[in-house]
């Protein structure tokens, strides 16, 4: 079986990369659990996660020399 580092290396770059929004959600969800702000704060997290999942979507596609 042939496996390419560079995409070995990648998968864990993404998975790095969404265990950085982890703590920004947690913050997000105590936040709205505990009263202190609206449902309406989970948007921008939302929107950042998903930004960050877009970005590293493109980012796989492209192929260096």
């Amino acid at each position: 079986m042939n496996h390419d580092p560079a995409s070995t290396t990648s998968r864990g770059h993404r998975w790095l990369m969404a265990l950085m929004c982890a703590p920004m959600l947690l913050i997000v969800g105590l936040l709205i659990a505990t009263g202190a702000v609206g449902a309406g704060a989970l948007l921008p997290a939302l929107l950042c996660v998903g930004g960050m999942a877009f970005m590293m979507f493109v980012m796989g596609r492209t192929h260096r020399s």
